[in-house]
């Protein structure tokens, strides 16, 4: 039963009760035990004055103790564990001095079995006047929850460990190696049947780079140490640099890009580089996905007052409607099929929203389904009363030309 509506109940209970509390406490207790979870209550001092039948078979402490509990600071501490205690009777003490609803998660101690998790809330039940009758309580065992989610999170950080150290054994070969194709290829006296290969092993190990890149600045999100250097930016110009980085993939496909700015000139507030590479990214995915021939769209609009929205639309292979939210998860690729064709480490997506999101803005994408396009709409909070002179940003462009 929820917690609310036990209130509710026991409210309405206790207004009609005022000349029968005898029957009032009977229907209480019977509510109370009807329920798994360890029920508890207290007047409006916090003290308690009553535990259900559940809470002395969880912690096997005798009745006439609990009853006898003045204090929480000292008896509490006998049930509940003692990393835990002080950050609960914090919370408490908050809320009976407040008014304010009561949570805290807290190992209690179960009989013979050491402690276990538990989620404890209270609410006040209140007159008419809605002054504080009492505080009315339950503990719910969340401790399979909670050790899952601690399980969860010690695998995350092992993986993330590792992705860090693996990152960084294979960028130390790749330099050196880097170093000797650009030798090469500046190498006048090289024969053109070598000049090619050489220029293919370029290209490959380029693209191991950018993996190897990736890894360490997923691994580097995910531990808060993505370094940013916040100034004034004007979105236009970042739109625009991320577009030279990438008209090449755009004229080797014959696509059709068209730009329209339409957001009023306004700064945002971030980081030049990272920002540019979520833009970079979102571009180079319309260009991987869409077909020889296709449409790209870059758009931007005032969201509000607040914040500029900028949109990268394509009409190529489309996203199903269940990997909208997947597509941004580390190592997601979608379809095992599109990872074949497409290759990468599935990273750039998640890099990106971990970015945005610590530029207080959001990452989201939209699609009507396979083969109907995706559109990726990028919020940023703005400064609007600082404005940039007009966008030089053409409305349209054809293919871009390599």
């Amino acid at each position: 039963m929820p917690l609310e509506t036990l209130r509710k109940s026991t409210t309405e209970t206790a207004a009609s009760s005022t000349t029968a509390p005898a029957l009032f406490q009977n229907n209480f207790q019977m509510m109370t035990e009807s329920i798994p979870q360890l029920v508890w209550r207290s007047g409006p001092d916090g003290v308690i004055d009553y535990l259900s039948e559940q809470w002395y078979a969880f912690t096997g402490v005798s009745r006439p103790r609990l009853f006898r509990m003045v204090s929480l600071n000292e008896d509490w501490r006998s049930v509940i564990h003692a990393d835990d205690v002080e950050a609960f009777v914090a919370s408490w003490i908050r809320s009976v001095n407040t008014g304010t609803a009561f949570e805290a998660e807290c190992r209690i101690h179960r009989a013979g079995n050491g402690h276990c998790w538990h989620l404890c809330r209270a609410i006040a039940v209140r007159d008419k006047a809605g002054q504080i009758l009492s505080w009315f309580g339950t503990s719910t065992y969340v401790d399979r929850e909670r050790r899952e989610r601690e399980d969860m999170a010690t695998v995350g950080r092992a993986k993330d460990q590792f992705l860090a150290r693996l990152s960084h054994e294979l960028r130390v070969p790749l330099t050196p190696a880097l170093m000797l194709i650009d030798e090469l290829e500046s190498d006048k006296a090289l024969p053109p049947h070598l000049l090619e290969i050489v220029q293919v092993l370029h290209r490959n190990i380029l693209l191991e780079v950018r993996l190897v890149s990736d890894l360490m600045d997923m691994s580097a999100a995910t531990h808060g140490k993505l370094p940013l250097h916040r100034e004034p930016l004007d979105l236009s110009d970042i739109v625009r640099k991320a577009m030279e980085f990438c008209r090449g993939d755009f004229a080797a496909k014959s696509i059709r890009v068209t730009i329209a700015m339409d957001a009023a000139p306004s700064i945002v507030i971030g980081d030049s580089v990272q920002l540019q590479q979520v833009i970079w990214n979102l571009l180079k995915n319309a260009a991987k996905f869409t077909p020889e021939g296709g449409r790209v769209e870059i758009g931007s609009a005032d969201a509000d007052e607040v914040l500029v929205r900028l949109w990268v639309r394509d009409n190529g292979s489309g996203i199903a409607p269940e990997m909208l939210t997947r597509i941004f998860a580390p190592f997601e690729q979608g379809t095992a099929t599109a990872a074949q064709r497409f290759g990468g480490l599935g990273l750039g997506l998640a890099i990106a929203r971990t970015i945005v999101e610590l530029h207080q803005g959001s990452l989201f994408g939209l699609s009507d389904g396979v083969g109907q396009g995706a559109t990726f709409v990028l919020e940023l909070p703005k400064l609007p009363h600082l404005r940039t002179p007009e966008s030089s940003m053409p409305a349209e462009t054809e293919p871009p030309r390599p």
